[in-house]
């Protein structure tokens, strides 16, 4: 995904939202601060005929990827997958809190939802679930798309799942495809608080890749908590590549 300093990047977090999780505790004192614009919430709608060749190129991928990581996990041959990341943190006053590097190994995982996570020694740093087409806000929206077979279905964009509501855009940029969730949570008055929003690109062409298993992996992750009207704190993780151990 393309690297968003003013714009905003990839995203995830401790608690279930739109497609991750963040090892253990939500990071309320770490990453990049500016305003809102391009993290606003999308408006309930189906999803464009851009939006939805985009979410197509996405859902295919990630469902490559899926089947990648089941052959190399599963293989004749012991084989672990990892990928190596760049792990940053800021305030919300854009100070960098934190910058190092991790590599965390791909595991199978007995869920539906998240049917692979990562493993590292460092268990409150790196994301835990592995993006793919079956990630929680990503999985009803990629069913439809593959039963989308003349382009004429209507995609609804946002999605109800117990106490949350997820709401998906699909954008696009010099062949990066990048996904915005936004995610809110119910409060105890009947309506939703906005949780927190995530920008996730999506490696989805060959050529974009070093490796063919590659395919289908996060270029980038952030995860945005608001701090007030024009600041967020941030956990980004850049892709470095992927490796065997």
């Amino acid at each position: 995904m393309k690297s968003y300093t003013a714009i905003f990047m990839i995203a995830l977090m401790s608690t279930q939202i739109g497609c991750g999780k963040l090892n253990d505790q939500r990071i309320r004192k770490t990453i990049f601060s500016g305003n809102t614009a391009g993290l606003e919430e999308p408006l309930a709608s189906d999803l464009t005929a851009k939006e939805k060749i985009v979410a197509k190129n996405v859902c295919l991928s990630l469902s490559k990827r899926v089947q990648a990581l089941k052959d190399i996990i599963a293989g004749t041959t012991t084989n672990r997958i990892a990928g190596n990341f760049v792990f940053e943190t800021k305030d919300c006053k854009n100070k960098t809190t934190e910058k190092l590097n991790i590599q965390s190994e791909i595991v199978s995982k007995n869920d539906t939802n998240t049917p692979f996570e990562y493993n590292s020694a460092d268990t409150k740093k790196n994301f835990t679930d592995v993006i793919t087409n079956k990630s929680v806000a990503l999985e009803e929206i990629c069913d439809q798309i593959a039963l989308d077979t003349d382009g004429t279905k209507k995609i609804k964009n946002n999605r109800a799942l117990g106490n949350k509501l997820y709401f998906t855009k699909f954008s696009d940029d010099a062949g990066i495809a990048t996904v915005q969730i936004n995610t809110k949570i119910a409060n105890n008055v009947g309506g939703y608080n906005q949780q927190d929003v995530q920008l996730i690109t999506i490696f989805t062409e060959l050529s974009q890749v070093t490796n063919p298993r590659d395919l289908g992996a996060e270029k980038e992750r952030s995860l945005f908590i608001r701090c007030n009207n024009v600041e967020f704190t941030t956990h980004k993780e850049t892709f470095v590549r992927s490796v065997f151990l």
